[in-house]
């Protein structure tokens, strides 16, 4: 075949190999307002373990990625966006991060994802955020007596 011979430029995407490579990083979205609003609930963990109302004192940023609800991974000295945040104590907040995450949640018998965007969409209604929460509660409290039965079961 006769003509040009094939450049370089015409193999390597526009932006070159290493663009292509990359994960892209969007900026954290912070909302000063929102982690305000949820340092000013209860813990969500409190509230199922205890039945207690404790203040949280210390923002819970899920880390783990959910695709179901467009949450990205984040870690490696990445805090998740603002919006990805539930309300919780110190002790909780140290568990959340010691091991797995995810099982800890589930644990705990809570969607993180669906109560931190429910959370989201209330900032600034705090009847409106405590409502909800009880609502998980009585999720999670339904959800770890089933849990505690079926491992009663295979014992």
């Amino acid at each position: 075949m006769r003509g040009k011979p094939l450049m370089a430029g015409r193999i390597v995407p526009e932006g070159g190999w290493q663009h292509r490579l990359k994960p892209r990083r969007t900026p954290r979205v912070k909302v000063d307002r929102h982690r305000q609003f949820i340092k000013g609930l209860p813990c969500i963990c409190c509230m199922i373990e205890r039945g207690a109302e404790i203040q949280a004192d210390d923002p819970m940023h899920i880390r783990s990625a959910s695709l179901l609800h467009g949450k990205d991974e984040t870690g490696g000295g990445r805090t998740a966006d603002d919006r990805w945040t539930l309300p919780g104590c110190r002790p909780h907040h140290d568990e959340q991060h010691r091991g797995d995450e995810l099982g800890f949640w589930q644990g705990m018998g809570i969607d993180p994802f669906l109560l931190a965007l429910v959370l989201w969409g209330v900032t600034g209604d705090y009847h409106a955020a405590v409502q909800v929460m009880r609502e998980h509660v009585r999720t999670a409290g339904w959800h770890r007596a089933v849990e505690g039965a079926r491992a009663a079961a295979e014992a």
